[in-house]
């Protein structure tokens, strides 16, 4: 990927901005708000809803609208203002304007693109080859009991040795959090647990504990193992939101590589490095 790569990341995740203004923006516009004489219309505020940090943008609008419309009505009170005073006039607002005009209209353009191109036979084809490409992994489901001292572990596997239930020494004597469930990790892959802990866990057999105490950062364990399993693939459904993700900007640099291949480049920035040093 070019070095454009993350202006085309901060495009793709854009474009769900823009989308959200599309439909929340059809039908009726009508006016919410007026400032002296001018108009603030509910357009604007779906606008500002959705350039909101993400974890605004998922409050309901309706729970923030209140608080939304007050920052529109300061803002074209200051606009209003600054225009009186000539502001609007002067060359450096010209050319933000026009700089942000050009942002809208980039976003406008790669989001219809993204959307013509969305389409669920594209998805599926893409969790199909992320299935393909995401190996089965081994699992087991694990008992432990963590305990601080070497000696009780060993009187704990002597226990075990003798018939005793490894759930119920667990809930007595376990010092770690899965007590209560009989020190019930559940399932997990060999990179989720610490390493001394993982080689002992996935080299036993259902059914089988540790013979000998294991020692972890976290104290001393036994572990038993309970079954083992291949790991199965997120489901479609759990994947969309991430494989849409992916495809937006897989989309976007598509699009952005097929437009700069036929366009007409010429980088000037030797040139005006060249005069800088010139007249200085």
């Amino acid at each position: 990927m070019r070095k454009f790569a993350p202006v085309l990341l901060a495009i793709a995740a854009s474009l769900m901005t823009m989308s959200a203004f599309a439909q929340n923006t059809s039908g009726e516009d009508p006016v919410v708000a007026t400032v002296n004489g001018e108009s603030i219309r509910w357009s604007e505020v779906v606008i500002f809803h959705a350039t909101l940090p993400e974890q605004y943008k998922k409050v309901p609008l309706k729970t923030i609208f209140d608080d939304l419309l007050t920052n529109l009505i300061n803002r074209k009170i200051i606009v209003q203002t600054a225009r009186a005073e000539g502001m609007n006039k002067s060359e450096e607002i010209r050319q933000r304007v026009a700089f942000y005009i050009d942002s809208v209209l980039q976003e406008a353009y790669l989001s219809r693109a993204v959307e013509a191109d969305m389409t669920e036979d594209r998805l599926r084809a893409a969790y199909e080859k992320m299935v393909r490409l995401m190996p089965p992994l081994e699992e087991v489901r694990a008992r432990h009991i963590l305990v601080e001292k070497r000696e009780v572990a060993e009187n704990l596997i002597a226990q075990l040795g003798s018939g005793a239930d490894f759930s119920t020494l667990a809930q007595r004597h376990s010092t770690g959090p899965s007590a209560n469930s009989g020190g019930d990790l559940g399932f997990f892959g060999r990179d989720q647990m610490v390493p001394e802990f993982a080689e002992v866990a996935f080299a036993l057999e259902p059914g089988a504990f540790s013979k000998k105490p294991v020692r972890s950062k976290f104290g001393w364990h036994v572990i038993k193992v309970e079954e083992r399993r291949a790991s199965q693939p997120p489901t479609f459904e759990e994947s969309a939101p991430q494989l849409q993700r992916d495809e937006s900007r897989a989309i976007v640099t598509s699009v952005v590589q097929q437009l700069t291949d036929a366009a007409k480049i010429v980088r000037v920035q030797q040139k005006m490095d060249e005069g800088t040093s010139k007249s200085e």
